[in-house]
Order: structure tokens, then C-alpha cells, then sequence
């Protein structure tokens, strides 16, 4: 009889809670940065942000993209050691590089639209799970997901998709609702 074995053979496995438009990130600066820098410190949010997700500054009408979730309570990199997703973030990389100067205590609002789930890699597939305390349906699909167009989860279901780069798989719902993802 062979013992048994607690060790885990596949390095991909993951789990990861992922907001939809997460809120409560402000700007932390000494000073106000400049025209053209692209590293953000944040204080106060405590939702979910990703590599890939998009959003604003107050007062700013240009969309920023994540680049790198770079400091955080709670982060996970991809192998080459990019921030790809991360829980109480304080610190993002953003493109394009700022347009305007940007001062303390503005706040980062990720975009109500449809958006891609963190870039983790998978040799076949991922779990999406709606949180049972969702105030709403999410809807899971492709980058033209809408709520009105999609595989709908409501609170506390969950959908297994085969595929082999999370951020395949796109997400809308209403702020501040999240799912579980999980994947090998």
C-alpha cells in the first residue's frame, strides 16, 4: 500500500477573488507627480485590482491601463515576476504615462465595463465562482460580454471554462461584486 501525499504536482494552481470595479483607492503621494510618470502608490482601497484592468483618476478624462499590480497585501506574479493581480494594493504601474500632473488623495476608479480575469496561466481549465453575498448576476464571456449578453452567475453558482490564460475570460457585473477563480 502506497502512503499517502499531501504534495501538489502541478505549479499552476491558483486561487485568486477578483473585484468587479473595485473602489476606496486614493493616490498616497508626498508630492504631486509629474507629467509622464507611470508608478502610482495607493493608500485606503481594499478590493482587488489587476494587470489588465482599466480605469481613472478623478478629474482625468483619459483611460489607464494596469500594467503591474507592484506592491500589495495579497499579490501574485506571473514567471517573470510581473505583479499580475493583487488584494489591498499599494502600489500600480500604469500606461499610458500620466497626462496630467496627479496629486495626493485623488481617487483610482476601475472601469464599470467588462473585464478581463488576471492573466494566470493554465494547462486546462478555471473555476468562476460567484459570491453567494453578490448584490447582483455576474456575466462571464468573451471580451464583448454584457449584461445582457452572456453566461449568467447568479450569487453562488459557478461555471468551470476550459482554456489556458485566465484573461481569456471576461467579467461584468455591478461594483464592488466579486467571484472566486481557481485553475490548473
Amino acid at each position: 500500500m502506497m502512503g499517502q501525499t499531501t504534495a501538489q504536482a502541478d505549479a499552476s494552481v491558483f486561487g485568486a477573488i477578483v473585484h468587479q470595479a473595485g473602489t476606496g483607492y486614493l493616490t498616497n503621494l508626498g508630492t504631486t507627480l509629474a507629467v509622464g510618470a507611470t508608478s502610482i502608490i495607493l493608500d485606503t482601497g481594499t478590493s482587488s485590482l489587476s494587470k489588465g484592468q482599466t480605469g481613472k483618476f478623478t478629474g482625468s478624462t483619459q483611460l489607464y491601463t494596469i500594467v503591474s499590480v507592484d506592491a500589495a497585501g495579497t499579490r501574485d506574479t506571473n514567471s517573470a515576476g510581473i505583479g499580475i493581480h493583487g488584494v489591498d494594493v499599494t502600489q500600480i504601474t500604469v500606461s499610458p504615462a500620466l497626462v496630467a500632473t496627479l496629486a495626493n488623495n485623488v481617487a483610482f476608479t476601475p472601469t464599470a465595463a467588462a473585464q478581463a480575469l488576471p492573466p494566470y496561466q493554465v494547462t486546462d481549465s478555471i473555476v468562476v465562482l460567484a459570491d453567494a453575498s453578490n448584490s447582483n448576476n455576474i456575466f462571464v464571456g468573451s471580451d464583448s460580454v454584457t449584461v445582457s449578453y452572456g453566461f449568467m452567475l447568479a450569487a453562488g453558482s459557478a461555471i468551470e471554462i476550459k482554456c489556458t490564460d485566465a484573461s481569456s475570460v471576461y467579467i461584468i457585473g455591478t461594483t464592488n461584486d466579486h467571484v472566486y477563480i481557481t485553475g490548473s
